[in-house]
C-alpha cells in the first residue's frame, strides 16, 4: 500500500504552497452565497432610496456582458427623489408629490433576458395624473400639466442614469471583494483555519 505523505500549509515547501494557493484559488467563492452580505447590503441601500423588495443580478467577472442590475415592481418616487437630490432638481413634481395631488407608478423593469448588466434594466415612471377634477381647479389642473410637461421626462432620464451608476458602483463592491477573496492572503486565511492537509500535489486530503 503507498504511503501518501501529507502536509498543513505552513509545513509545506514554498513550491508546494504555491501549487496549494493556485489550486485552491477559488476557495472562498466556489458556492452560491459568497455574496450575500454584500448583496444583502445592497439591498438594504435599496430600501433607503424607496425601491421596495430589489431583484439583484450579477454576472462575473472579467467577461464582456458582465454587470450587475436591479428590477423592482413598485417605488416610493418621493422617497427615490429625496434620496438621489432630484428633489431640488425637479421641485414642482417633488411638492406635487408632497401635496397628494400626483398619482404615479414608479417600477424597474428588465429589456434583456440574456445579460444583467446596467444597461439591461430601465426605470419606468408613468400612470401620471393630476388629482385636479373640478372646475374650480382648473388654473391648478394646468400649471401641474405645464409642470409635469417640462419636467417628467428629464426626471426619468436623472433617475435613470442614478440607476446605472448605482448598478455599476454596486458591481465594482462585489467585484473588489471577489477580487480580495481570491487573493493570496485570503486564501491562505482559509486554509490555515480550516488545518487542511495536502498531498505533494497541493490536493486536499
Amino acid at each position: 500500500m503507498k504511503t501518501i505523505t501529507t502536509y498543513q500549509y505552513d509545513e509545506a515547501s514554498d513550491e508546494l504552497k504555491e501549487k496549494i494557493i493556485e489550486k485552491h484559488r477559488d476557495i472562498n467563492v466556489d458556492y452560491p452565497g459568497w455574496s450575500d452580505f454584500i448583496l444583502d447590503y445592497f439591498k438594504e441601500e435599496l430600501d433607503r432610496a424607496g425601491i421596495d423588495n430589489p431583484e439583484i443580478l450579477y454576472s462575473g467577472f472579467y467577461s464582456q456582458g458582465d454587470g450587475l442590475s436591479f428590477t423592482s415592481r413598485r417605488i416610493n418616487l418621493e422617497k427615490l427623489m429625496e434620496y438621489t437630490h432630484a428633489n431640488e432638481k425637479y421641485p414642482g413634481i417633488f411638492q406635487a408629490l408632497k401635496d397628494g395631488r400626483l398619482d404615479y407608478s414608479c417600477y424597474i423593469e428588465r429589456t434583456s433576458t440574456y445579460y444583467v448588466h446596467e444597461r439591461t434594466a430601465t426605470l419606468i415612471i408613468d400612470s401620471v395624473d393630476n388629482l385636479y377634477d373640478d372646475e374650480k381647479d382648473e388654473e391648478a389642473y394646468f400649471t401641474l400639466e405645464n409642470i409635469l410637461n417640462k419636467e417628467l421626462d428629464d426626471l426619468k432620464d436623472y433617475l435613470d442614469q442614478w440607476r446605472e451608476d448605482t448598478c455599476s458602483d454596486f458591481y465594482y463592491k462585489l467585484e473588489k471583494e471577489f477580487e480580495y477573496l481570491c487573493s493570496d492572503e485570503a486564501v491562505i486565511e482559509t486554509i490555515q483555519a480550516s488545518e487542511y492537509y495536502f498531498d505533494d500535489e497541493g490536493n486536499i486530503r
